[in-house]
């Protein structure tokens, strides 16, 4: 046994693991009412990334299951192999496929993959994406903030007659349009 394979069998359990636990939440909230369903405060990256992740580990369960069958494999086995098969492109080299049905289903079960880890990855690019915007724009608004508590102690009104211009010309919907779309 090679030390690949020792790191795709432990990176085959951590995705059984996790994605093990997100179905367990979902039932837990969905099936047996356990508790209220609180998927509400998650964002659209969050929910999408948790969705795809889940049906990648059952993706390369599944294969997994299939290339076994078809080759003769323990599902061990052909666990390692459709791991380091879908992460690397390696097309199975401790275990090529020996059998035509296994040879027919390696390219479209690959190709299947990198469709699927693509998506996987612009989700967690998206996801990063949303905190850095999030992240930005309270660090906009804190400075902001800082700036008026700075100049209302001016002795002058100017900063009234500057806020007053920015503030009351604008209609109220527009203003609590603004205010929403800062957080």
């Amino acid at each position: 046994m090679s030390q690949s394979y020792h790191y795709a069998i432990i990176s085959a359990c951590i995705y059984t693991i996790l994605a093990t636990m997100l179905v367990l939440n979902a039932m837990g909230a969905y099936i047996f009412h356990a508790y209220p369903a609180s998927f509400d405060p998650l964002t659209v990256p969050q929910r999408t990334l948790m969705l795809q992740t889940i049906f990648y580990v059952l993706y390369l369960s599944a294969g997994a299951g299939v290339f076994a069958r078809v080759e003769g494999w323990e599902y061990l086995d052909s666990i390692y192999w459709a791991d380091y098969t879908l992460l690397t492109i390696g097309l199975g080299s401790d275990f090529p496929p020996k059998t035509h049905a296994g040879r027919a289903l390696l390219i479209p079960f690959a190709v299947g993959d990198i469709a699927l880890l693509g998506l996987v990855i612009g989700s967690i690019r998206g996801l990063l994406l949303e905190r850095g915007r999030v992240k930005v724009v309270r660090r906009t608004v804190a400075k902001e903030r800082e700036k008026w508590f700075a100049r209302m102690d001016e002795p002058d009104a100017a900063w009234k007659k500057e806020w007053e211009e920015d503030h009351l010309h604008v209609p109220i919907q527009v203003q609590i349009q603004r205010a929403l779309t800062l957080y």
